[in-house]
C-alpha cells in the first residue's frame, strides 16, 4: 500500500492547459457581452431619466428642459432643469434637477439640443408641438434610437 498522496506533474500541467484554453474561449465572449451591458444599460438610463422628466414636469405643474450635450463618454451628458427664460440653455440661478453623462465608448447624439415637457406630459417647443429623437451608439456598432413624439411618449426603437 502506497502513502504517496496528492497530484502528480502531468495531472497539474493538464489541469492547467484545460484551464487555459477554456479562459481563450470565453474572454472574448465575455467583453461582447459586458459591452452590450453597458450599451443597453446606458440605453435604458437615458429612457428612464426622460420617463422621470415628463413625470416631474407633471407632478410640478411646469415646463422642465432637457439640454442634451451630444458627445462620447464624459463629453456626452444631459441636464435637466428648469428654464425660466426658455432658451434651452442652463443659465445661472436656474434650477438644476440632475444631470448624467455617457459612460466610456458611449455616443449620445440628438435632432435638438434641448427636450421640453409641458405640466401635461407633453413634448413642446414654446406654443408649438414638437416630436424628437436621441440615438445612442456604441463603439461596437450598436445604436439605438430613443424617440419622444408630441404627445411625450417616449420609446426606444
Amino acid at each position: 500500500m502506497s502513502l504517496n498522496k496528492g497530484f502528480t506533474l502531468i495531472e497539474t500541467m493538464i489541469v492547467i492547459a484545460i484551464i487555459g484554453i477554456m479562459a481563450a474561449v470565453i474572454t472574448p465572449n465575455f467583453i461582447v457581452w459586458r459591452n452590450n451591458r453597458i450599451f443597453q444599460q446606458a440605453t435604458r438610463q437615458v429612457y428612464s431619466d426622460i420617463q422621470k422628466v415628463r413625470n416631474l414636469a407633471i407632478k410640478n405643474n411646469q415646463t422642465i428642459t432637457i439640454s442634451i450635450t451630444g458627445g462620447t463618454g464624459s463629453s456626452g451628458s444631459y441636464t435637466v432643469f428648469l428654464d425660466a427664460d426658455n432658451d434651452c440653455i442652463k443659465d445661472s440661478g436656474e434650477t438644476v434637477y440632475f444631470s448624467d453623462s455617457m459612460p466610456a465608448d458611449i455616443t449620445i447624439g440628438v435632432a435638438s439640443a434641448c427636450i421640453k415637457f409641458d405640466f401635461m406630459g407633453f413634448a413642446r417647443d414654446g406654443a408649438t408641438s414638437y416630436a424628437n429623437s436621441i440615438t445612442i451608439g456604441s463603439k461596437t456598432g450598436r445604436s439605438a434610437i430613443i424617440s419622444v413624439n408630441i404627445t411625450g411618449n417616449v420609446r426606444i426603437s
